[in-house]
């Protein structure tokens, strides 16, 4: 793993994080409600991200990119929930929207990698 690689995933994490701080400090500043439209509005906010990042890392065609930002979009925020309910910081957290953000952040960079790892894989 080369120190570009390494700069992009700290750029990615950088931007999975801040986006959902944002968009949830906005929420909350209109509707005065601070969960109940962020889970929605924070999927295709992700969706875009990782489109983009798709766009300017893999080399591939443009459905298998769609295909592969759909299934990572899902499976982080599917194991991000599973984290928020295993409860890891009850008093810090008790929403657990931090964990939400900080586990789909990684749990994103994770699959990202799977999934670069095995398509290098599969073309040797």
């Amino acid at each position: 793993m080369n120190w570009k690689n390494i700069i992009k995933y700290i750029y990615f994490i950088i931007i999975l994080w801040t986006i959902p701080f944002l968009v949830n400090f906005i929420i909350e500043k209109l509707n005065g409600d601070k969960a109940d439209p962020m889970f929605f509005t924070i999927i295709f906010l992700l969706f875009g991200v990782n489109i983009v990042f798709a766009n300017i890392n893999a080399k591939c065609k443009w459905w298998k990119k769609i295909v592969f930002a759909l299934i990572i979009v899902a499976l982080s925020i599917f194991l991000s929930a599973i984290l928020v309910r295993l409860d890891i910081l009850p008093f810090y957290d008790p929403y657990g929207i931090m964990a939400w953000i900080f586990g789909n952040g990684i749990f994103t960079v994770v699959l990202w990698k799977i999934i670069f790892q095995t398509r290098l894989l599969q073309e040797i």
